[in-house]
């Protein structure tokens, strides 16, 4: 017989009071930027003589006529990256679920590692290894193996490719938790249904084993960890020049002068405090939306549940143009701190389902037990509850860490004069990324490794 929860006073009150300040900051810098940019965009008028809120839809259809073919191609671009995305992590996730035994933790911080390296340097590694005459497309071109006028940057099959490595870990975590959650009996149930002529004995029983499938994912994750191994080995290449996308040998030279540069070191500065700054915040506001929502049943939660995806859904493009137009109706001056909080809106929704599936495997009677025994409220959270809950919690920091730092799109919308470590290799690659740029990116994964690794141990001490 189950033992039903009773129900104490505050219980009713306590999801609202829980989600209420990152629900605020959502409302002030995700759903009323949305209203201004819509508004915005059906106003008529000039720069000269002002603009009038007039509801002229037609701006729409202009849009579309002139600009209908790139629409057309981002769509089409996106979907096949979508489709590529299921077809290429649905196998990744079902071995990580069902095959990866007791090192899946394992396999999935390596599916996340990506995370720790900057997307714009990962990108710029990726046009190290693709480039016509590079580390993989020239010593093809050199043994014949390709013509030599074959290349791949700047085509579709690139773009696709590169949307796809992008978005991949995101397709692959959310199928793992499904497929979770599946009861192993069926599993079995359906192997024993297939596996007709299998031969008696202990043996019988087991799953038939899939090699290609163990092939399959490692090489994927080889494939997602490419770019990372190119941007540790080029930070060790002696170049002569800021074009580094040959290697010309071994030095040390850039690790001893990696503040050599004035601009990129003040870059990376400003990307590390903003992101601490942003973890810290997000942190804040999202664990208690991920432990209400985990927790509690209250009317409104569809709501919150709909905040939280889309947030997470809409386009970075549209979210930074959004805020943009909100900044600028208020005439709040763009930089540093806009930067925080657009950083932090983002990143909300990411703690709070980080903790709310950390929240799934909680036994809710564990806490109610404390209190029955004389615990307090805050007592039995601090003592039963938060404990549990802290990798969760960590795991999200991190993770909003990483966001923070890799973020270019939402960030060049709303910098002003701010200038961030992503945006200082982009406006660089037009011309050449030192190698310093390497070591930095080196050196941050190699810290977020660290503080990874050290979430992962003390969680299994915590479990043992």
């Amino acid at each position: 017989m189950t033992r039903r929860r009773r129900r104490r006073p505050g219980d009713a009150l306590a999801p609202y009071l829980m989600i209420l300040p990152g629900w605020l900051w959502l409302a002030a810098f995700f759903v009323t930027p949305v209203i201004v940019m819509v508004s915005l965009s059906l106003q008529t008028g000039n720069f000269i003589d002002g603009f009038r809120q007039t509801f002229h839809f037609g701006t729409y259809a202009d849009v579309v006529r002139t600009y209908h073919v790139q629409l057309v191609r981002s769509l089409v671009y996106g979907a096949a990256a979508t489709a590529a995305c299921a077809v290429v992590g649905y196998p990744v996730a079902y071995w990580i679920a069902f095959r990866a035994g007791r090192h899946k933790s394992v396999f999935l911080f390596l599916l996340l590692l990506p995370f720790f390296v900057s997307f714009v340097i990962r990108t710029q590694s990726w046009n190290v290894v693709l480039a016509d005459h590079g580390v993989l497309l020239g010593p093809l071109k050199d043994v014949g193996l390709l013509p030599a006028g074959f290349h791949l940057l700047a085509t579709p099959y690139a773009v696709i490719g590169g949307l796809t490595y992008n978005f991949l870990p995101f397709m692959v975590l959310p199928v793992y938790v499904a497929l979770e959650r599946v009861d192993p009996k069926v599993i079995e149930a359906s192997t024993d249904l297939y596996v007709t002529e299998a031969p008696a004995g202990p043996r019988a029983r087991r799953a038939p084993r899939r090699p290609a499938l163990t092939v399959y994912t490692v090489l994927v994750l080889v494939w997602l960890l490419l770019p990372i191994a190119v941007m540790i080995l080029f930070g060790f290449n002696d170049t002569g020049s800021k074009v580094n996308f040959t290697w010309q040998g071994f030095t040390l030279d850039w690790y001893r002068h990696l503040f050599a540069i004035p601009n990129l070191t003040s870059a990376l500065v400003n990307s590390l405090t903003i992101a601490l700054v942003v973890a810290v915040v997000a942190t804040l506001l999202g664990t208690p939306i991920g432990l209400a929502l985990g927790r509690h049943r209250f009317r409104g939660r569809g709501s919150v549940d709909l905040l939280m995806f889309a947030a997470i859904a809409a386009p970075e493009i549209a979210l930074g143009a959004a805020l943009l137009s909100l900044f600028i109706v208020l005439g709040v001056p763009r930089g540093y701190w806009t930067v925080v909080i657009a950083h932090v809106a983002f990143c909300i929704p990411y703690v709070a389902i980080t903790v709310r599936a950390r929240m799934a495997g909680h036994d809710p009677t564990l806490e109610e037990a404390a209190r029955d025994l004389g615990a307090g409220p805050w007592t039995a959270f601090r003592l039963v509850t938060l404990p549990m809950l802290l990798p969760g919690v960590a795991s999200g920091a991190l993770l909003c860490f990483a966001l923070s730092v890799d973020d270019y799109v939402i960030t060049s919308f709303n910098a002003g004069r701010t200038v961030t470590f992503p945006l200082w290799v982009y406006s660089a690659s037009r011309t050449g990324v030192p190698p310093q740029v390497n070591v930095m990116g080196t050196l941050i994964f190699a810290g977020g490794l660290i503080i990874a690794g050290a979430n992962v141990l003390f969680s299994r001490r915590r479990a043992a």
